[in-house]
């Protein structure tokens, strides 16, 4: 049995920095909650109607979650790479279900965030969804959540060169990585470091990325905040 203790209030002390003239800007304490609970990770397994499964598959999905809960922007790879019926099952159940809301000092905001979809071959199939992207299992184990950027931009939009539908709530219909925008987030939601991978000729595009997405709640390890990398891929259209 999984147990995954997701749900954490916290308060991070933030906006420490130096001003141009080298000025110290004073602190101030911010309240954040990650979306997604345990209920929702059993729910969206609950909803998965898992195909036949002869080999372990890792699903991993990149959503949006707004304010009301609902999912947005549900794109998926499978690893092994081909298992579409796995992907598309994962897809169909996260926007279906209502999840629990991220907040900002009590205020529901919305944010983007990885879920990993894991089918479990046996008689019937076993699925378990977890709050990550499984990248960092060796270090923290499944019990982790990833961090979760702030914001209201779809940068798969940007990525595809159209910023009028950045912030339009329109899906971009996108379905292949075109590169991987990989942050290194601090334990108080802060970006110490951003690297691009698979630079696409839209890479111009990327230095928008690093430049303002700097707000995330951070990662979050048996109710405290660590360190942590967030990798975020910027789809194409098929």
């Amino acid at each position: 049995m999984f147990s995954f203790r997701v749900t954490a209030r916290l308060t991070l002390l933030t906006g420490v920095a130096l001003t141009a003239a080298g000025l110290a800007m004073p602190a101030f304490a911010v309240t954040v909650t990650p979306a997604i609970d345990n209920d929702d990770l059993a729910e969206i397994a609950e909803t998965v109607r898992a195909p036949k499964t002869e080999d372990p598959v890792h699903v991993l999905c990149e959503t949006t979650i707004e304010s009301s809960g609902r999912t947005q922007y549900v794109m998926c790879v499978s690893r092994p790479e081909g298992m579409k019926e796995h992907e598309q099952a994962a897809i169909r159940a996260l926007k279906k279900v209502r999840l629990t809301p991220a907040e900002v000092n009590g205020k529901r905001v919305r944010v983007a965030t990885p879920i990993s979809v894991v089918f479990i071959p046996g008689d019937d199939t076993r699925v378990i969804a977890v709050p990550n992207d499984g990248r960092q299992a060796e270090k923290y184990g499944f019990d982790y959540t990833s961090p979760q950027r702030l914001g209201d931009v779809n940068w798969n939009c940007i990525s595809q060169g159209s910023r009028r539908l950045a912030r339009s709530g329109k899906d971009c219909n996108s379905t292949r990585t075109k590169f991987l925008m990989d942050f290194h987030v601090d334990e108080y939601g802060q970006v110490s470091e951003c690297e691009i991978h698979r630079v696409a000729p839209l890479a111009r595009l990327s230095g928008d990325v690093c430049a303002q997405v700097d707000r995330f709640i951070p990662g979050i390890v048996n109710g405290e905040p660590r360190p942590m990398r967030y990798i975020e891929p910027l789809w194409s259209g098929s």
